[in-house]
């Protein structure tokens, strides 16, 4: 059904996979110095360069193989975006695993293995395995290192209570008191001072490999700096913009999906014939319709649907027809005020996609929705990545002026007309529609 979709500067997922390793294969390659930390006239002393080129390397494919996943190999089917654990447990809090063998952990209860009480970070060994990697290794020969915010940890038990995880949400990480990162991979370089590696526990133990606030795991600040005797970790940060591109993507062809899956059991009912999408969600969650109050933009309606509700035989069909059920991680944080994935991305469509062609419609301004002069019956638009800055505000009442989510004017401004963008930068806007 995906294949009749006309999506604006979004092509398809099958067609970007490849383009997608290669770019970031060969664009973390060359990122990766920018991360480097070393003090020119002590290089001889404390890395050599061959060194450092190691674990840069090791870093960036690190990095790669940890966005590959999140975004094309293994989409979370609970929460899209979600990063593996660490692999850190030796059966202690899990007797299904096994420490250091490169899979990463399964949750002991809530919670990734080894976790420390209010500190939103798990730290660990990079999940090599999981992530389809070889046994990567640093210059000295030691495994990565890596750590993961809690609120990005990929958790199947807390559903449908998860913490949110949209396009608004960033890391709870920081590195030298910034960068609000997702997450980090570590090279440890060679044993420090009184760094012992020899037996299982000292191998489990962080602060035999990493150092400063690297090394104890209980908090979620991290430190970068220049290579010394007493300092030789190398880091790289994934941040939201690095993947949540991609992840919007996903989450605005699964809604397309759904909604053309409700369009076409509508349509097997003389009333709503040829079929009809629900009406905007304006602030609960909820398609809104009060008196004479309904709305065909603002937000995707995660709670309850009209006319019809989600999951529910559409009256006078034949056959017997349901409209489709949703995802839990669509229902997740569906409620008021939304702060799911239905809060960051717009949702708008035709009046003569509505019920009775939209009669009832309070905020249509025509009977058909314009992206740049052409008429479609369906408008989703995603915001893109986001650092923190400029503050993203979408009141949740009313209709007022979008701030922080969509740049161009005529896709903030709440009324029938649509842009294409111009740009393709992660935080640009992208526009998906049904023709």
């Amino acid at each position: 059904m995906l294949d009749h979709l006309h999506r604006t500067r979004c092509p398809s997922r099958r067609g970007e996979r490849g383009q997608v390793l290669l770019l970031l294969l060969l664009v973390l390659g060359l990122a990766a110095g920018i991360f480097v930390f070393r003090n020119a006239s002590n290089v001889s002393t404390y890395v050599s360069p061959t060194s450092e080129r190691v674990d840069m390397d090791a870093l960036a494919q690190a990095k790669a193989a940890l966005i590959i996943y999140v975004t094309i190999t293994n989409f979370s089917t609970t929460r899209p975006g979600a990063f593996p654990c660490p692999d850190f447990d030796d059966g202690t809090a899990n007797p299904l695993n096994t420490a250091n063998d490169g899979v990463a952990d399964l949750y002991a209860g809530n919670e990734c293995p080894g976790y420390v009480a209010n500190s939103n970070v798990y730290l660990g060994r990079l999940p090599w395995k999981t992530l389809g990697l070889p046994d990567l290794r640093d210059s000295s020969g030691e495994r990565l290192w890596y750590a993961v915010s809690r609120n990005f940890a990929k958790n199947p038990n807390c559903l449908p209570n998860c913490p949110d995880l949209t396009s608004d949400s960033l890391g709870q990480l920081t590195v030298n008191g910034g960068s609000a990162a997702v997450a980090i991979v570590f090279a440890p370089g060679k044993a420090l001072g009184s760094q012992v590696r020899g037996t299982t526990t000292q191998q489990n133990t962080a602060s035999n490999y990493l150092e400063d606030e690297n090394a104890n795991g209980n908090t979620a600040t991290f430190a970068s700096a220049v290579a010394s005797s007493t300092f030789n970790d190398r880091l790289l940060t994934i941040n939201n913009p690095d993947f949540m591109p991609e992840i919007e993507k996903y989450v605005a062809n699964q809604m397309i999906t759904i909604l053309q899956a409700y369009k076409a059991a509508t349509a097997t009912s003389p009333t709503y014939s040829p079929g009809i999408y629900p009406w905007a969600d304006l602030s609960d969650g909820d398609s809104n319709a009060s008196g004479s109050d309904y709305y065909n933009h603002w937000r995707f309606p995660c709670g309850t649907a009209l006319p019809v509700d989600w999951n529910t035989t559409v009256p006078s069909s034949s056959p017997s027809t349901k409209t489709p059920v949703l995802p839990t991680w669509l229902t997740n944080g569906c409620n008021s005020p939304v702060t799911g994935w239905s809060s960051v991305i717009y949702y708008a469509v035709s009046k003569i996609r509505l019920e009775n062609s939209g009669s009832k419609c309070s905020t249509c301004s025509s009977g058909n929705i314009k992206v740049s002069g052409a008429n479609v019956d369906l408008v989703l638009i995603t915001p893109g990545g986001y650092t923190g800055s400029p503050a993203r505000n979408w009141p949740s009442s009313n209709f007022t002026t979008i701030t922080g989510y969509f740049e161009d004017s005529a896709n903030r401004n709440n009324d029938d007309t649509f842009v294409t963008p111009t740009e393709t930068n992660y935080n640009r806007d992208r526009i998906y529609t049904i023709p």
